[in-house]
């Protein structure tokens, strides 16, 4: 059992591989101009949609921040921040830098497992 990837060995306990996710719906300037919204923000990716009880909800993000960074590391579209995510596992604790009224602050967040559709 213990040369199986992890992922391996979580697709044997769960039958299928646990995700983690944020909670949040993230524009960056590329996708809000496919919707014809006007993002005016120079780096970072903007929130639109907080999940109140998803991981960034718990942790007091809030539909207009502005998240520059993920463990450090700027993330300027919704791939950098996917990147950043997909890295970790369930449970890990991510660190975000945000911009809400031009105030910057450091926020940490559990990641948890992404909902699976109810089929």
């Amino acid at each position: 059992h213990d040369a199986l990837p992890i992922f391996v060995e979580e697709i044997m306990d769960k039958g299928y591989v646990a995700r983690p996710y944020l909670g949040v719906s993230v524009f960056d300037p590329n996708t809000a101009a496919r919707y014809g919204y006007q993002l005016n923000i120079d780096k970072g990716v903007f929130i639109f949609k907080v999940t109140l009880n998803g991981p960034c909800g718990k942790a007091g993000l809030q539909r207009g921040d502005i998240i520059l960074k993920a463990d450090g590391d700027e993330v300027n579209s919704i791939g950098d921040l996917r990147a950043k995510v997909s890295a970790h596992k369930v449970g890990d604790t991510i660190t975000l830098t945000i911009d809400r009224n031009n105030h910057e602050r450091t926020i940490d967040v559990t990641l948890e497992e992404m909902p699976r559709d109810k089929k």
